[in-house]
């Protein structure tokens, strides 16, 4: 296959799912396309996963960390300028996990360390998990993205990743995040990059320098700038981010202090009542019907 090579010039992790998608459905034939980038501060959903499990939404509006969910599985992940994400994209009948997962440890080796990937796609270094890795089938195309943890603030990851106060209250059909123990790749070579990783893997890939890689921004003439804002709109619109959350409910819930607790029904993000349960348990108010669930 023909191998091309993006990285990214934005730390906005809408516009970068934007990009990703667009190359992912522009792939050409017979044609393998790494994208890197490095977002702000944002956790990052999987596709099937519920915000409210997987995070506190109000917490990270608070401390100003963008919420996103990307069309892939897997689960939940926290992004920061310390943290490189490699997405591979080739055709569907060429997709092989094994493919990035050795381009990574590849690379890696090349920095003097020493990873291995695991049963679930991602990569451990020092017996602690340094990457994870997620994937997206179309008709015609292989999404493959991996994180890579590099120097990444673990205290931010792990507050990023508390899940909000309803979630012990809550059941459904959601994907779950399978915790790990994580560490930054720096740890085990002080003073390394993201830009550093990086480059590592852009030599791996193309035998030549990071100047080999075709630069991306918004408002550049390619890819097409009308068509990138609205898909990176749809990714940071509400209805992507919270309305496509699996359906579930929330038992014994008490949004306000003085009303009785309340047993609620959440589709598509908005609140509805649930079947009939007990004459003890009172329906949502008529007014919260079709509101969204608190974010």
């Amino acid at each position: 296959m023909t191998p091309s090579l993006f990285r990214s010039l934005a730390a906005d992790p809408f516009w970068n799912l934007a990009v990703e998608a667009w190359l992912l459905q522009q792939l050409p034939a017979d044609t393998a396309r790494l994208f890197l980038y490095v977002n702000a501060p944002t956790v990052v959903l999987g596709c099937n996963q519920n915000p409210w499990r997987e995070s506190d939404p109000a917490r990270l509006a608070r401390h100003n960390i963008h919420l996103a969910r990307r069309a892939s599985g897997g689960g939940a992940v926290y992004h920061d300028p310390g943290n490189l994400n490699v997405s591979l994209l080739v055709p569907r009948s060429r997709h092989q996990p094994a493919v990035l997962e050795a381009l990574l440890t590849d690379a890696l080796a090349d920095l003097g360390l020493a990873a291995a990937a695991n049963p679930r796609h991602g990569l451990e270094c020092g017996g602690r998990k340094v990457s994870g890795g997620a994937f997206q089938l179309t008709r015609d195309a292989a999404l493959h993205h991996a994180t890579l943890l590099v120097a990444t603030d673990l205290a931010a990851l792990q507050a990023a990743l508390q899940p909000a106060g309803v979630a012990a209250r809550t059941t459904g059909q959601a994907v779950a995040s399978v915790r790990a123990t994580v560490a930054n790749l720096a740890a085990f070579r002080p003073g390394l990059t993201p830009a550093d990783a990086a480059e590592a893997i852009i030599r791996r890939w193309t035998g030549g320098p990071a100047g080999d890689a075709e630069p991306l921004a918004p408002g550049r003439p390619w890819p097409p700038p009308d068509e990138l804002e609205a898909r990176r709109a749809e990714f940071a619109s509400w209805e992507w981010r919270f309305g496509r959350t699996p359906d579930f409910t929330v038992h014994d819930w008490q949004p306000e202090a003085g009303r009785p607790p309340l047993t609620v029904r959440v589709h598509q993000g908005r609140i509805t009542a649930p079947p009939p349960l007990s004459d003890s348990v009172p329906p949502p108010p008529a007014d919260w019907l079709g509101q969204p669930f608190p974010a």
